[in-house]
């Protein structure tokens, strides 16, 4: 099933209120085991690793990531969605690329600048 701008807009949504929530399980239901994280670590696939990923993120970012957290860019095209962000002094600048297909995130990229 094709995705549509606005279906692609409804997932990643969900995905960013799942995120500010902390609930790595409403995280990781936009996911598939056939997901792809790919992070300035490496690649990750599959949602036991991407459960590992997120847990280990949510618990390491630093004070005040969330509560700070701006969208210079929000870009949806088709099944593509360009997030352009940042979070105070402690994230001047982050990018999260997704491509969702049949209402699950496929592929991920993300890069941020932390300090």
């Amino acid at each position: 099933m094709a995705c549509t701008e606005s279906s692609t807009k409804q997932v990643v949504e969900h995905h960013i209120d799942a995120l500010i929530k902390m609930d790595v399980n409403e995280i990781l239901s936009d996911y598939t085991d056939k997901s792809v994280l790919f992070t300035p670590d490496g690649p990750v696939q599959g949602l036991t690793v991407l459960r590992q990923v997120f847990e280990s993120f949510l618990s390491t970012m630093p004070d005040g990531l969330i509560a700070n957290l701006e969208f210079i860019r929000k870009d949806y095209v088709n099944g593509t969605a360009y997030l352009l962000w940042k979070s105070g002094k402690s994230a001047p600048m982050g990018t999260d690329t997704f491509w969702v297909d049949d209402g699950k995130i496929m592929v991920q990229t993300f890069a941020a600048y932390m300090v």
